[in-house]
């Protein structure tokens, strides 16, 4: 995924994240140990209501495995998670929406 891909994929989740009604405030940490550990921490120590994040398109067979972090921030975070599809994938392949958190 290039700069361009990535700042798209960021404005769409944070339009998904003001029509769910929250004002969100994109932050970007370098990553020096597990990802998802990081997302965690930082999301809690900015006290993060929601945590938005990417999720790259998947076949029809991939659509019930998340990726693995994804996965471990869902598992690991006590506030909502909304996962974003890529612009322009095939909503059919992306993961269900389901309630999080």
């Amino acid at each position: 995924m290039g700069v361009t891909d990535a700042e798209a994929l960021l404005e769409q989740g944070m339009d998904i994240a003001r029509e769910a009604g929250f004002d969100p405030a994109p932050l970007a940490v370098a990553a020096e140990r597990k990802t998802a550990s990081i997302i965690v921490e930082t999301a809690e120590e900015q006290d993060a209501a929601v945590i938005v994040m990417g999720q790259r398109g998947r076949s029809a067979l991939g659509v019930a495995l998340l990726g693995s972090v994804a996965r471990d921030v869902i598992n690991s975070y006590h506030r909502p998670v909304i996962l974003v599809a890529p612009a322009g994938s095939d909503p059919e392949s992306a993961a269900p929406a389901r309630p999080v958190g």
